[in-house]
């Protein structure tokens, strides 16, 4: 038994050790995120909120700020994005197809940003998504097509 133990905790060492960090698709799509976010104002508050995101290929982008990957394997996936509070010089669309790289995500925290609009069928590409904040936004309009009986998968929204 304390063998077992002992080999499981060396494994999951080795596997911590050789991580590569996140994968490079993610990390692009955080800097076109990054982008989105410090074009729609207020770039002093959100370039200091977001100053870890860096263009640098070598930067892991699971250890930046507001990201979180999972840590199960030597490749790790962005499993959560907390982007709430980024926004607040007027209303804007939320341009959801900027979120499709994260095929991992469970959870995308996009509260008190001022957003309008609605998602769409973006959303639904997030197969793996259980948590979806859009508090405190401005969204309105109709849910398009049958993507209401997608979101039964959800455990918050």
């Amino acid at each position: 038994m304390r063998l077992g133990v002992i080999v499981s905790l060396l494994l999951y060492c080795v596997a911590v050790l050789e991580s590569d960090g996140c994968l490079e698709n993610e990390r692009i799509g955080l800097l076109q995120i990054k982008s989105y976010i410090l074009s729609l104002g207020r770039e002093e508050w959100n370039e200091l909120e977001l100053d870890s995101w860096v263009e640098n290929r070598s930067s892991d982008c699971c250890v930046w700020n507001r990201v979180k990957c999972s840590n199960i394997s030597t490749q790790q996936h962005v499993t959560h994005l907390f982007l709430d509070s980024l926004n607040s010089r007027g209303s804007h669309l939320i341009n959801g197809s900027l979120y499709s790289p994260f095929q991992e995500l469970l959870s995308l925290d996009l509260s008190n940003n001022d957003y309008e609009g609605w998602i769409g069928k973006d959303i639904k590409n997030l197969q793996r998504l259980k948590v979806l904040d859009l508090g405190s936004n401005n969204l309105y309009g109709s849910i398009e097509g049958n993507i209401i009986q997608d979101y039964v998968k959800f455990k918050i929204l």
